[in-house]
């Protein structure tokens, strides 16, 4: 095999994306409801929790926003570390969320 053939597939095969990277798992989203939150410092305010099925699990997640961003049916791809959820968008960006309860 030529070298410069062979430097054109090892670059193109390091150019993999954080997506295809990681491996990924489906969900659907059952619900979603406003709930208050509150940190340390005595600041509070409001969340949308979001309640994820997958498989057997319903995840509870939440990035204390106020703004609706999934819509209950609708099916999601995410991956889960350390205590958070990792919802992939369309467009191959990761948003982070906390995850508040597990069932």
């Amino acid at each position: 095999m030529p070298k410069s053939l062979l430097f054109i597939l090892l670059v193109t095969g390091l150019s993999v994306t954080v997506a295809e990277a990681q491996d990924y798992e489906t969900g659907t989203v059952l619900k979603s409801e406003m709930r208050p939150y509150s940190q340390s410092a005595g600041i509070a305010g409001n969340q949308v929790v979001y309640f994820i099925q997958s498989g057997n699990a319903v995840y509870q997640i939440a990035n204390h926003s106020t703004k609706t961003e999934m819509t209950v049916g609708q099916k999601i791809r995410y991956r889960v570390g350390k205590n958070h959820f990792y919802l992939l968008s369309e467009n191959n960006k990761e948003t982070k969320y906390e995850i508040v309860g597990k069932k």
